[in-house]
């Protein structure tokens, strides 16, 4: 019965040793990927620091602590051209810009792939 005991241990060992792997995971704060808002020229803005497909949402922060959702519309090298939902009085140079991540559902067996839609498109 040795054994048994001695795995019992081991297996409990493991057990404490993931749990506490799993509190210190859940205490984290995720790094969030941002870029630099470089200009604004009538209403495209543009902005480095992100790689982003077309139609990817953004969100500017202002120094107000207010913020101005924005679209993707192109891009060139390592800019990006952002169009702005809103209005875009108090933009800065330097600006933060970050990706608005729209959740993906995991994929299941038998269901039809669909691709990602823009949050407008899909309300």
């Amino acid at each position: 019965m040795s054994g048994s005991n001695e795995l019992a241990l081991r297996n409990d060992s493991w057990c404490r040793f993931l749990r506490d792997c799993n509190e210190l995971a859940a205490k984290a704060n995720p790094v969030l990927a941002s870029g630099r808002l470089t200009r604004v020229a009538g209403l495209v803005m543009e902005a480095t620091g992100l790689k982003l497909s077309v139609g990817s949402s953004c969100s500017v922060e202002l120094p107000n602590n207010a913020s101005v959702n924005a679209e993707v519309v192109g891009f060139s090298g390592d800019r990006l051209f952002l169009m702005p939902a809103s209005e875009v009085y108090g933009m800065v140079p330097g600006a933060r810009v970050f990706p608005i991540s729209v959740p993906q559902s995991l994929p299941r067996i038998g269901s039809a792939v669909r691709p990602l839609r823009r949050g407008q498109d899909r309300s």
